[in-house]
């Protein structure tokens, strides 16, 4: 099955997982330790959350 992660095209990075106990997102170079999705529709809920000026900046990738 296909896993999907999400790029920030602003810093060439990927979006990592959450801290836990806090709303900070690290970026993350390599996609293996980027946060993994299993759906495109559960990758574009976690890109919703971002404040619409910087939606755009988002991007779904295959795993």
């Amino acid at each position: 099955m296909i896993k999907y992660v999400v790029s920030y095209e602003a810093l060439c990075k990927y979006v990592g997982k959450t801290e836990a106990g806090s709303n900070w997102v690290p970026f993350v170079k390599d996609k293996k330790q980027a946060n993994v999705f299993d759906s495109k529709e559960d990758a574009q809920k976690d890109i919703n959350k971002q404040p619409k000026a910087v939606r755009p900046l988002y991007h779904i990738e295959e795993l």
